[in-house]
């Protein structure tokens, strides 16, 4: 009898795919945790739940990669996944241009190779964003239908659908979705909706740890600029041999002064073009 059950969740287990496998971890270390936590009164204990996150996080990628391959193979896949990295090169400039605008107080237009290089560091993380809102999406959506899902388990609900099911062949998909599939359908969607939930939660927390990282470390903005934007104009007037300097709109000028390995400082002033002052000067006044 033993070895029968075995067996037979043996065989339930080689026929699932490995998405399905990783959310039944998933949601056996889950529920291990919540009894033990119920026992012992410990609730305290966080690894068993950060893994099972993972697990469904790692399935729900699984299940969404083969989803996104298909969508490739097809023509209008590829056109709607190259207007998603489109998308994704335009939001990563505009990033790059307010890390720019907030570590200079200038206009970011101005420190082109700058947000050319932060705009290549921002891509994969604007791309995180975006299929975190993806993400979202899909958790509404996964919502939605789990409701459905168990609205169709009500007791009048069900025996409607049987009834309705009963003139269907027992061939049909809708015949062996109403006896057969539900229960499995909950399962699947239960585990996308935390695998999508615990996604949108990891994505959102990488690009908020790497926006703040290039606020708060505005040395490495301020390096970029000074090496590749910042430039020595010594022939310009009032500009000193070996200073680095930027043109701005409006007769702005910055200088950059770099002061041991990664300190630097930026002055800005107004540029005066001190041998147009002095021929001003010469001309006599009548």
């Amino acid at each position: 009898m033993f070895t029968k059950i075995i067996r037979n969740l043996e065989s339930k287990w080689n026929a699932e795919n490995p998405s399905m496998r990783l959310y039944s971890i998933a949601f056996f270390i889950a529920g291990v945790a919540i009894v033990y936590s119920s026992v012992s009164g410990n609730y305290a204990v966080r690894i068993p739940y950060i893994v099972s996150f993972i697990l469904f996080a790692i399935g729900f990628l699984r299940w969404a990669w083969a989803i996104v391959i298909r969508i490739w193979e097809h023509p209008l896949g590829k056109i709607a996944v190259a207007i998603f990295h489109a998308f994704v090169a335009v939001f990563a400039h505009g990033c790059a241009g307010m890390v720019v605008s907030e570590t200079f107080g200038l206009p970011s237009k101005d420190f082109t190779t700058t947000v050319g290089v932060l705009s290549i560091w921002f891509s994969p993380f604007v791309w995180i964003a975006m299929a975190s809102m993806v993400s979202l999406v899909l958790l509404v959506l996964f919502g939605v239908l789990l409701l459905l899902l168990s609205i169709t388990t009500m007791f009048g609900v069900n025996h409607a659908l049987v009834f309705i099911a009963r003139p269907f062949s027992s061939r049909s998909r809708f015949w062996h979705f109403v006896e057969h599939g539900r229960n499995r359908a909950s399962f699947n969607l239960s585990g996308h909706f935390v695998g999508v939930c615990a996604l949108s939660l990891m994505l959102a927390q990488v690009w908020d740890s790497n926006f703040k990282f290039c606020v708060e470390h505005p040395w490495i903005t301020k390096l970029l600029a000074y090496k590749f934007d910042y430039q020595d104009l010594y022939r310009y007037p009032g500009v000193e041999h070996g200073q680095k300097v930027m043109l701005h709109d409006n007769n702005i000028i910055s200088y950059a002064h770099i002061e041991g390995r990664f300190d630097i400082t930026i002055q800005v002033g107004r540029y005066r073009n001190t041998d147009s002052d002095e021929k001003r000067r010469s001309i006599p006044q009548n």
